[in-house]
């Protein structure tokens, strides 16, 4: 007779000696309940041991058996009265042998592996995880993250890329939920055991070197656990009527047995009112903390724990404030509830369930809406304002903030919804605008207050559609190789994170609670805000954000404080893709309120980029740090005034083509052609005047500013629709014409630019910006001896962009210099140069050459139908008695031959012939058909055999197909020419947007 264990610990526990193993599990409506294993004698059901309940009126069942140890296999036997005997995993294992026999890909019994999770020797040195205004997360998922071909060491496998994430600026990783599921491949959120690590990805021992190889380089992990349900997927092996009882047709002692249990996975609720189920989720809660050392835990739908579709689970809502309570204040739990509530990170003794940040879906969806759409009307600036002010609990930590994650990146009820790049232009993520707005998303991620976390592989634009199988889905794998293909990219969040984590000590601020948005312009979409921890030199952070396409050389918003403001990130740096523009430089802040700041400055802004300035000495370093601006207004009116008010000659036109109907003798109706004829008028005016201001800074830098534009617009039009039929019969004469015209008008402009030595005395602080610092005398404290300046040789070198996006490219070109000029100070014998013949060294001219395209083309189909309009009551049915010259005479005394109707089938403005040739293929069809039912003699077709002559598959070409020409853009920087040629070809489509009747496609470009 078998006797309960003295010692603790439910499922497995392996005796502190290492000599015999305790064996628990609750099973309250058993009759009996057994082990049996590899280690009884004989093995399994033979052998099997009985266990006794600890107490009489207990349903926990134990027995210590001697025999057991370490790696020996185990189920529990539960046996009922009138039930056959059912063979069940320990809800407590550790690990299990699988499902599938991982050697032989062939599906094997699973069952429990006794482990001791005490064994694994970890660093002395204890890891203290980062503050939480300091954190960095990185969610990846074992399946697909690295594969080095063994699906065993799915672990192992993402230790050999710690290195990389610390590269990157990652110092904490979201492991997805890594617990045994029963499908081949999963995102982990249908657990079928709490314990078992999943046998793909490794077991335990592999989990905690993983962890230990984290903290040892300055990551904490933070595992992904799913508490809101179970399964669904066959829990019949464990958790499902694990003892027999159950009510109606719910799951058991683990689950609600009433509606309560239903969630979206089936009704698979725990029932957070047994004290035993709270039990075994908390302390599954806790085995993370101490046998794995993780750092925080992730609670997926914490919604689904403290709601069903009944209402509030208060069990739910009090077994995570256990959880939370439980674990170390040093160690992160955040909840994915979505529901923007407030009281989940709420402190406990206040109510609270105590997490301390949760996922905040907000702010994804509102970048989501920023810079996905492709028209810039469609951004919001006020919603971006919102997002950035938003907080729990007037902290901006306690939420944490994406761009991409799991659950938008995936494929949800067979809607692939796709990576950012991807939603934002479909199947072609590196395009340029896919990548300009996702860095630009990214920019926001990690200059706003909050924990920023990334989606595996979004450093270095991972594109498609993620799942868990890569079997059947080519995305889901991260292809490593876009690493070195987009290694810009990478660079680009490598910089953002450097600068969030506050890595060189000079942007403090956006590691603080603090937040100001100072200026909206909602207009050209642009948004700025100051960040700040306490303020000052090294914490003061401005940030600028252009969400649209239009580039600003100078833009002027206000500043905290006076002085120079360093240019830190800019998400336009061609170092981070050769197509980015470059636009942004340090500026100066000058006195004089602005966005009701004190001072005010200008910077330059590229299309769709996010910029962060940061003062390095806000109350000047000098007198000189202050350079007088030249400023020049510039009024330019421009007027387009655009009529079209005449009635067209030729309608415009489409027609129905319908068959005949069968009559009681079996035979058909002519066939009708149903001519539908619309004029219209159109009147249009569009009249636009605006003001620029050009400002001249000490620099040698010229900036543009729009200071006001008015446009007016005024549209009108109106039409009528005429309906013509035509029997086919009738018909004399059909046939179309098609007519095409096309072409590219480009301005050509140059000009040259020169370019001047800096400075390499004290004045490259101080001085850079000041204009003529010897007016007076030339006898200044930098002055230099007996010296010319310096000429640069003449090097050719020519650098060609083009921007297929606006029709638009450049051309630079170096221009040999002149002879050496002489320097002002050449009289003087002093030590250094003065500032100003520093200044005026020329190095190097540049000619810049700018080409502005403008396509049109004007597409016609003209169909011309003649035929036999009859005004007798008679139709040519009746004529069909006659003679052949009786039919003649017939039809000259009663019908008006030779009637004619002519109109356009299309008249399009379209640049792309794709829809112009689907009309031409159309008219051909149509004159065909026609045709050919005339040459048909006493009858008309049925309407399988007018299929037939509509949809004739077997049509031979003779002859050579008339093609288009290409007209293709190039760069002549002598004369510049539109020529049929493949030298660096601009290609004029319209895949990118929606061409209109008209497209100006315009860019400019200033020096």
């Amino acid at each position: 007779m078998s006797k309960a264990s003295s010692l603790p610990g439910m499922g497995a526990s392996v005796n502190i000696n290492g000599k015999g193993v305790t064996f628990r599990v609750w099973a309250p409506y058993a009759d009996q309940v057994y082990v049996a294993g590899s280690f009884t004698n004989p093995p399994w059901n033979e052998g099997k041991i009985r266990l006794a309940r600890d107490d009489e009126k207990s349903g926990f069942w134990s027995v210590f058996v001697l025999e057991a140890k370490v790696q020996d296999q185990y189920k529990f036997v539960i046996s009922s009265k009138d039930q056959p005997d059912v063979w069940k995993l320990d809800p407590y294992c550790r690990q299990t042998t699988g499902h599938i026999n991982i050697r032989h890909g062939l599906p094997c019994e699973n069952t429990c592996v006794i482990i001791n999770p005490n064994l694994f020797k970890w660093d002395e040195k204890k890891f203290t995880m980062s503050a939480w205004n300091d954190l960095i997360i990185y969610e990846l998922h074992l399946g697909t993250f690295t594969n080095n071909s063994q699906s065993t060491r799915r672990f192992l496998d993402a230790i050999s890329k710690l290195d990389y994430l610390v590269e990157l600026g990652i110092n904490a990783i979201e492991v997805m939920p890594c617990t045994e599921f029963t499908t081949n491949t999963s995102m982990g959120y249908n657990p079928s055991l709490l314990f078992a690590i999943e046998d793909h990805y490794g077991e335990e021992r592999n989990v905690q070197r993983f962890v230990n190889e984290a903290n040892r380089r300055g990551i904490a992990v933070i595992f992904d656990v799913v508490y809101n349900h179970l399964g669904p997927d066959d829990l019949s092996d464990c958790f499902w009527r694990f003892d027999g009882w159950h009510n109606n047709e719910y799951g058991g002692i683990y689950f609600y047995q009433d509606e309560r249990a239903v969630t979206a996975f089936g009704a698979t609720r725990p029932d957070y009112g047994r004290p035993e189920v709270r039990q075994i989720l908390h302390d599954n809660a806790m085995m993370w903390f101490h046998e794995y050392h993780a750092d925080g835990l992730r609670l997926d739908s914490t919604i689904n724990i403290r709601r069903s579709q009944q209402g509030d689970l208060p069990d739910g809502w009090s077994l995570m404030q256990w959880i939370n309570k439980d674990k170390k204040s040093n160690r992160i739990t955040i909840a994915e509830d979505l529901q923007d509530n407030e009281w989940l990170t709420k402190k406990i003794d206040e109510g609270g369930a105590g997490f301390s940040a949760q996922w905040d879906a907000g702010f994804y969806n509102v970048i989501r809406d920023a810079v996905i759409p492709a028209e810039d009307s469609s951004r919001s600036m006020f919603a971006i304002n919102d997002i950035l002010n938003k907080r729990y609990n007037n902290d901006a930590f306690q939420r944490v903030i994406y761009t991409e994650s799991h659950d938008e990146v995936t494929e949800q009820f067979g809607v692939k919804l796709g990576r950012m790049p991807e939603k934002i232009w479909f199947n072609n993520p590196n395009s340029w605008p896919s990548r300009k707005r996702s860095t630009l998303a990214a920019a926001i991620l990690f200059t706003t207050p909050g924990i920023p976390m990334i989606f595996q592989g979004q450093e270095f634009l991972e594109c498609g559609t993620w799942t868990d199988n890569a079997d059947t889905n080519p995305n889901a794998m991260l292809d490593w190789s876009k690493l070195e293909k987009n290694k810009g990219i990478f660079q680009l969040y490598h910089d953002l994170i450097k600068y969030r984590r506050n890595q060189e000590k000079n942007t403090r601020g956006l590691m603080g609670q603090h937040i100001r948005v100072f200026h909206i312009n909602n207009e050209k979409k642009i948004i700025a805000y100051q960040r700040w921890m306490e303020g000052g030199k090294g914490d003061d952070v401005i940030i600028v954000a252009n969400f649209s396409s239009e580039s600003f050389d100078s833009y002027t918003i206000g500043f905290p404080n006076s002085g120079t403001w360093e240019l830190r990130f800019n998400s336009d740096w061609k170092q981070y893709s050769d197509d980015f523009t470059d636009v942004g430089y340090t500026t100066m802040a000058d006195e004089g309120e602005y966005d009701g700041l004190q001072c005010h400055g200008n910077v330059g802004l590229g299309p769709y980029i996010g910029i962060s300035q940061l003062s390095c000495c806000p109350n000047g370093c000098c007198g000189f740090c202050k350079p007088p601006i030249q400023q020049q207004k510039q009024v330019e009116t421009v007027i387009d005034l655009k009529n079209a008010v005449t009635a067209t000659e030729i309608p415009y036109g489409f027609v129905k083509f319908y068959p005949g109907i069968r009559t009681m003798e079996n035979t058909y109706t002519c066939p009708m052609l149903s001519i539908h004829l619309y004029r219209h008028q159109e009147y249009r005016a569009d009249t636009a005047q605006d003001n620029r201001t050009a400002f001249f800074d000490g620099r040698n830098r010229q900036h543009i500013h729009q200071d006001e534009q008015q446009a007016n617009k005024s549209e009108e039009g109106k039409g009528e629709e005429e309906v013509i039929m035509v029997p086919s019969e009738d018909i004399l004469k059909i046939n179309y014409k098609t007519e095409f015209r096309k072409g590219i008008n480009a301005d050509i402009r140059s000009h040259i630019v020169p370019t001047y030595e800096l400075s390499e005395n004290c004045c490259d602080r101080c001085c850079v910006p000041f204009v003529n610092c010897c007016r007076k005398t030339r006898d200044c404290c930098c002055c230099v001896s007996h010296q010319q300046t310096r000429i640069a040789p003449h090097v050719e070198n020519t650098i060609l962009r083009t921007d297929i996006y606006s029709n638009t490219f450049y051309r630079e070109e170096n221009v040999p210099l002149s002879e050496t000029q002489a320097s002002c100070c050449t009289r003087l014998v002093n030590r250094f140069r003065c500032w100003c013949c520093r200044r005026n060294i020329l190095m190097k001219l540049t000619k810049k050459i700018s080409t502005k395209a403008e396509r049109h083309a004007e597409r016609v189909i003209t169909m011309t139908i003649e035929y036999s309009k009859y005004s007798h009551s008679d139709t040519p049915s009746n004529a069909r008695l006659l003679t052949g010259q009786q039919q003649a005479d017939y039809y000259f005394s009663k019908f008006q031959p030779h009637t004619e109707l002519k109109f356009y089938l299309i008249n399009s403005k379209e640049f792309d012939p794709r829809n112009f040739e689907l009309k031409s293929q159309q008219a051909e069809i149509l004159c065909r058909t026609v045709m050919q039912l005339k040459g048909m003699k006493d009858r008309y077709p049925s309407e399988h055999e007018l299929n037939d002559i509509l949809d004739q598959s077997h049509q031979r070409t003779f002859g050579q197909i008339f093609n288009e020409q290409v007209l293709q853009l190039t760069s002549d920087p002598n004369v510049g020419r539109i020529e049929n040629t493949e030298i660096r070809p601009i290609p004029l489509s319209i895949e990118l947007t929606t061409v209109q009747q008209h497209q100006n496609l315009t860019t400019t470009w200033d020096h």
